[in-house]
């Protein structure tokens, strides 16, 4: 894990720029918004009807395709990690939780080689299929069920996790891939049972995700909730949705390549 500055994003990580081979909709730095605090004081004037779904949240900040690749022929941008990334920059950002550099989110699946795949689903560019892949030593690469939507917003991109979906496909994609125990494991936690009672409740999951910074490198006025956010010091010892555990000092923390320890 390496250390950026949370009033410093826009000159520490890359990011998809103004004029690039990728599209517009993923220009920028972007913040999600797990916790809905952008909405904190109100619906947003332009979407009024908006709102944050579900009591879950991860202890992430920041998604970037700087380093990521960009297909044509598919609409995919690919090879977006959520635990590592190169060593001058990286794809997601984490909060530090012990002040030490630590983060117990990134710590649990930073074994994993895990990776994403944004693929534009609708030919006005404003639907996004979230593909999750895994490879596995015994099993190669491993493509698991999409369960995960964006769609393109006034304000941003809403990103929805389907969730009484997501049990069902994962314990028949479990069933019929001969998945090793332990990845099988690995998986159910993170997709299907761990999210508990919400995988009955009949509705999806939603939060707001808002870009910080620009394609030109220029801050928006989402800006400044973000910063708030990242900078609030928090004191409760484990992390939920009420609490975020932040004890990163102005910094917060990214998955890079980096020389063994």
């Amino acid at each position: 894990l390496g250390r950026i500055q949370n009033d410093a994003i826009e000159t520490q990580l890359f990011f998809a720029e103004a004029g690039s081979v990728f599209p517009e909709a993923l220009h920028g730095l972007w913040w999600m918004d797990q916790r809905g605090v952008s909405l904190k004081d109100g619906p947003y004037p332009s979407d009024p009807e908006y709102t944050q779904v579900c009591l879950g949240a991860a202890e992430e900040n920041l998604i970037s395709f700087g380093e990521a690749s960009w297909d044509n022929e598919t609409r995919c941008a690919s090879g977006v990690r959520q635990y590592s990334g190169g060593p001058l920059s990286g794809h997601w950002t984490w909060f530090d939780e012990s002040g030490n550099g630590e983060s117990k989110p990134w710590s649990s699946g930073a074994d994993w080689i895990l990776k994403y795949e944004f693929c534009f689903s609708s030919d006005d560019f404003d639907q996004i299929d979230v593909r999750t892949k895994i490879t596995n030593d015994a099993l190669g690469e491993i493509t698991l069920p999409t369960f995960a939507t964006m769609v393109r917003t006034s304000w941003g991109w809403d990103r929805v996790t389907t969730i009484p979906d997501a049990p069902a496909k994962l314990t028949e994609f479990l069933k019929t891939a001969s998945i090793d125990s332990g990845l099988a494991d690995w998986v159910q936690a993170k997709f299907g049972p761990g999210y508990g009672d919400f995988a009955a409740s009949g509705f999806a999951c939603h939060y707001p995700l808002r870009q910080v910074v620009d394609g030109t490198g220029k801050r928006t006025d989402a800006y400044s909730e973000y910063l708030a956010y990242v900078n609030m010091q928090t004191e409760c010892e484990e992390a939920s949705f009420e609490c975020p555990r932040n004890r990163g000092r102005g910094t917060q923390l990214v998955g890079r390549l980096a020389l063994p320890r």
